[in-house]
């Protein structure tokens, strides 16, 4: 019996694969993402032997794909390219109804990730979960691998131009986080300091039912 060889992380022709699996019979599969951002499950053999190096996305290797019909299922669009999809038209296309707050404001990104998923891929790795989503840490900065990390939507939330900073004892925090650190809803929060509490009333009173 053969030693078994781990092929996560390797890359055949356009295909990188991801991680082993499920079986098939005897047969071995591995979940392999295509520099188009397709994803889908391919027989061990045919990465080793050269035999499907894309997902078809070309017309020659479409061909070789249908000459091995039954070896490659369950495709679909990797949902990290369907975010750098977004990320491109938000930055790139005028018509775009995100633009204004992008592209619009000059917001770009750079070279390697506009003209290169698979260069995307590499410097991001997949979503940490299907909640997470594209992040700059700098709202003014652009889609770059030192600007951007998977975050997701509450965390986004506390990243947004629109957050009031508050500082109390040395600290700087948005109000949500604030919110949080005292254990009291956010709207309560809200309410007490625009009625003129002073922070420190308004984070340690209880809540009165």
């Amino acid at each position: 019996m053969s030693a078994f060889i781990d092929l996560t992380g390797q890359t055949f022709g356009r295909l990188t694969v991801l991680s082993r699996a499920a079986n098939r019979g005897r047969r071995t599969y591995w979940t392999c993402i295509c520099s188009c951002g397709t994803r889908l499950e391919i027989e061990r053999d045919n990465l080793k032997r050269g035999r499907q190096q894309s997902c078809g996305c070309l017309s020659d290797e479409s061909k070789r794909a249908r000459a091995t019909h039954g070896m490659t299922r369950n495709t679909e669009k990797a949902p990290e390219y369907v975010s750098w999809e977004q990320m491109k038209q938000r930055v790139l296309n005028p018509n775009n109804q995100a633009f204004p707050n992008y592209g619009g404001r000059g917001i770009t990104m750079c070279d390697s990730w506009r003209d290169s998923f698979s260069a995307f891929y590499a410097d991001m790795g997949p979503k940490p979960t299907p909640k997470h989503s594209i992040e700059r840490i700098d709202n003014n900065g652009n889609y770059e691998l030192n600007n951007c990390v998977w975050a997701t939507r509450k965390e986004q939330c506390l990243n947004r131009r629109s957050n009031v900073l508050l500082t109390f004892v040395g600290r700087t925090l948005t109000l949500s986080q604030w919110a949080d650190y005292a254990q009291i809803p956010e709207e309560t929060l809200r309410y007490r300091l625009r009625a003129g509490w002073s922070m420190e009333r308004a984070l340690s009173e209880p809540i009165h039912k």
